[in-house]
């Protein structure tokens, strides 16, 4: 007979059921779950929705921890590699990626031979959507090819062939019958001769971004390879080339991320040239496979630091589901703090507004904290937001005036300490209107008190307009804004807003 309580409640099985958590565990350092708030008025903030994600849980809460990841990417600068599948460019995603290398985005692509062709191929004829129930039979019949719930009519390859041959056939003729070219140089060339810029493969000849595919025989571009061989012999794709290409880029490079949507050889190709540095510091994987059948495709990344291909120190994350929901949110989230039409300006600022270097060595040579110092460091950079923040307003008093813009407005200001600056400081204006405000840090202010300021300076609201501030104290941005207004001179930037006011009046 089990023993009981005065109430006659078998005692194990309240033991079992009210069993107290133990005080040697401490959980006041984890995020503590919480989704978005939908009863903030006004329309919904996505770039505030999507960053909730981090304390939702499940597969969201890996969401958020892929930003993180290529957050960190993008702040220590680091060489990204980026691979993927070919039913990435078969569906929607194709031109997300190709915005990607358009804007210099990512530094290396690794992808598969359908990863290739299909870029060029939807320059000729479209892709559409169809059914995953689709009879195959049918369309066989019928000349149409289906890539899951995508339909291709094979007339598209045809239209491939007859572009490609041509090409195939000039580059033996310009090399006397003796053409030899790595895959790389080929979708290079390639790129090149497609002049579209719709095409991944134009942006990456253009922006000088490598595309390595391993497997370039393994597809239609193989097949076109396979039976130019018999029309026009002499061309011969050289691998090894650019395998030493890869792994070289990687064992120079000073700090790597991989960003690898989907598996099999593109997954492989990536974190093995990483073993080659002892490991990738940073990776974000987005795919369905499972582990449990010991295939790579579907192995975790704590797999791959067993093989040395992603440091022990890292924090990689496996995001599991399908690319074509997830990736698309990941580079909205990561990327909209950089839009490519945003109007960045590089403001000098006196190094003593809020240099913290001297009091990090110092801090970190007597282990003690000059509070007052970082007290005055922190006051300064309050009163600068603040001032910088009239400043932008006085910017949008002249865009509101002269134009009714439904878009979106986004300046990007890169704090630069080299020189005192009085003369910006002097054009603040008495008008504060609301505005989105987003506050980042460069790598160089990582761990500083500076850094848990920021978040105070980040509001969200109903405006069209939004300055994102960037924090650094070295005089190069981050890779992932760059410039489309880059003005170091002061006088050049009173002159300039100064003709705005002037013309609003």
């Amino acid at each position: 007979m089990a023993e009981t309580t005065k109430d006659n409640i078998p005692t194990i099985a309240l033991e079992a059921a009210l069993k107290p958590t133990s005080t040697s565990i401490d959980l006041s350092s984890q995020l503590i779950v919480r989704g978005h708030d939908f009863n903030k008025p006004g329309p919904v903030d996505y770039f505030n929705l999507l960053r909730s994600y981090s304390s939702t849980g499940f597969q969201a809460t890996h969401f958020g921890q892929a930003c993180q990841q290529i957050e960190s990417m993008l702040e220590t600068d680091s060489i990204i590699f980026f691979g993927y599948t070919s039913n990435m460019v078969s569906s929607g995603c194709r031109d997300i990626i190709r915005y990607l290398c358009q804007h210099k985005l990512v530094h290396i692509l690794v992808t598969t031979a359908g990863g290739v062709e299909e870029d060029f191929i939807k320059c000729l004829a479209p892709t559409y959507v169809g059914e995953f129930t689709l009879n195959g039979q049918q369309l066989r019949a019928n000349g149409v090819n289906r890539i899951g719930n995508l339909l291709v009519p094979n007339t598209n390859y045809c239209k491939f062939e007859d572009w490609l041959m041509p090409i195939l056939d000039r580059f033996v003729d310009e090399n006397n019958g003796n053409c030899i070219l790595t895959p790389s140089k080929l979708i290079e060339k390639l790129g090149k001769e497609i002049n579209n810029e719709e095409s991944i493969y134009y942006w990456c000849a253009k922006n000088e971004i490598p595309v390595f595919c391993p497997a370039i025989t393994d597809g239609s571009l193989g097949d076109m390879l396979y039976f130019h061989s018999y029309r026009k012999p002499g061309l011969k794709i050289d691998i090894l080339e650019d395998l030493k290409k890869i792994n070289n880029l990687a064992v120079h490079a000073k700090s790597t991320g991989m960003l690898i949507l989907g598996g099999g050889i593109v997954k492989h190709h990536i974190c093995n040239a990483n073993l080659m540095r002892n490991g990738a510091d940073y990776a974000v994987y987005i795919n369905t496979g499972s582990e449990y059948d010991g295939s790579d495709s579907g192995a975790s990344p704590d797999e791959a630091i067993s093989w040395g291909k992603i440091r022990s120190v890292a924090k990689p994350v496996k995001v599991h589901g399908d690319a074509t929901l997830i990736f698309p949110l990941i580079i909205k989230n990561m990327y909209s703090i950089r839009p490519h039409s945003s109007n960045t300006i590089d403001l000098n600022l006196p190094t003593t507004m809020y240099s913290v270097k001297p009091i990090i060595e110092q801090t970190n040579t007597t282990q003690t904290t000059n509070e007052s110092a970082l007290a005055d460091i922190i006051k300064r950079q309050d009163t600068l937001l603040e001032r910088i923040e009239y400043l932008y307003n006085q910017v949008l008093l002249y865009q509101n005036t002269t134009a009714n813009q439904a878009n979106r407005e986004e300046l990007v200001i890169h704090l630069q300490a080299t020189k005192p600056s009085t003369a910006i400081l002097d054009l603040i204006g008495q008008f504060r209107n609301q505005l989105s405000i987003r506050t980042f840090r460069h790598s160089s202010l990582k761990d500083t008190l500076i850094y848990s300021q920021m978040p105070k300076f980040s509001t969200s609201n109903n405006s069209n307009q939004s300055l994102t501030i960037i924090w650094a104290d070295g005089d190069n941005l981050p890779s992932m804004f760059h410039s489309h207004m880059q003005i170091n001179d002061e006088q050049q930037i009173v002159n300039l807003l100064s003709h705005h006011f002037t013309n609003t009046k």
